[in-house]
Formats: C-alpha cells, structure tokens, sequence
C-alpha cells in the first residue's frame, strides 16, 4: 500500500507530452486504427484530423470499471464530438463500442475495408487517402486545420484535461480504486498464462 501511495504523489496525466504535441501539429494527421482502441488509445483520437478504422475495430474507455475517471480530455472532446449519450457509453458505460457505431458517433471519419482485410491491406488504403491529401497545397491544409481547431476550443479541452487530472489523483488515492486494479492485475495476471 506504501508503495502505490508513494507513486500516486508523483502521478502525473499520462501523456501530456503527445497530447501537447499533438494538438498544435501543423499538419494534417492520421489515426489508422486496426484492433482495439482502449483508454488513452481511444480517448487521444480527439487529437488526430481523420480517424480511420477497421471494420473489425473496436473502441473502449474501461474507466468506471477500473475505479478511475475520464482522462486524456475525454470529458470535453467526447460530448462535443459524438454528443452527450455516445460520449457516455464510452464514459459512464465503459462499453465496448464498434467502429461502426463510432463512425455514426463522429469520433470515426471512415470504417475503411473490408472485415477480412489484413492489417497490411487496411494501412495501405489508409496510405492512398494520406497519398490524396499530401498532394494538396500545404498552406491551404495549414490554414484550413488552424480554423477548425481555434486556440480558444484548444484552451478548453486543456482546461478540461486539468479537472480530469486533478480527479484522477483523487480516485488514484481512493482504496477502492486500488483493490479494482489490483483485482484486474491479478485476472490479467492469471489468464495471461493461459495455454488456451
């Protein structure tokens, strides 16, 4: 118990560093997502101008299971995305939600290929569309990327990913939430032995 009390004094919001760097990014990005998308894997999508999934894809934010609360700005980027009831399956619900769904939601551009595409045949589709765009005139793209994400929407999805830090340091703290993922460790712990 020391120990997870000692580190949770250091805690700080994983992946600031992406995220900051992620947000301003001059040029156009590209999330190709091809398998699970769960946690900080779901919630920095947000950050990325086009999201493109595979149909066999799927997205999840496990954070109520785990004792925790949203991270990575997905309290502000999810509802003004995809809106309040999509936002909070993913949030409240914890579900595990299809490409599918997420591209009716908003969070997905595209559900790109077919299900028994392989992993190769997606990125490469995923490499035409970037191939079409990359042939655009750069300032163009620039401009066009610094109007959709105004400094101010900018200023409020760090806002947010302040609160959620600050709440994360508290359920961090919580017995609960320790006994949760301690339960999850242990259950991944002893299935990840499996010879199944």
């Amino acid at each position: 118990m020391k120990a997870v009390r000692r580190s949770s004094r250091r805690y700080k919001p994983a992946g600031n560093w992406a995220r900051y760097s992620l947000q301003p990014y001059p040029k156009v990005l590209i999330a190709a997502v091809h398998g699970a998308a769960i946690g900080w894997g779901c919630t920095q999508l947000s950050n990325f101008d086009l999201v493109y999934a595979h149909p066999q894809s799927f997205f999840q934010t496990p954070f109520m299971s785990l004792g925790f609360s949203p991270e990575g700005q997905s309290s502000y980027t999810f509802p003004r995305t995809m809106g309040k009831q999509h936002a909070n399956r993913l949030l409240l619900g914890a579900e595990k939600v299809s490409a599918q769904d997420m591209y009716i939601s908003g969070l997905v551009t595209q559900v790109l290929g077919e299900a028994g595409d392989s992993r190769e045949a997606f990125l490469e589709k995923v490499g035409e569309v970037a191939k079409r765009i990359g042939a655009f005139n750069g300032e163009s793209l620039r401009m066009c990327k610094a109007l959709v994400n105004r400094p101010a929407l900018l200023a409020e999805q760090r806002e947010a990913g302040v609160r959620e830090g600050a709440d994360l340091k508290v359920r961090w703290n919580a017995p609960e939430t320790r006994a949760m993922v301690a339960a999850f460790a242990s259950k991944k712990k002893s299935t990840s032995g499996s010879k199944l």
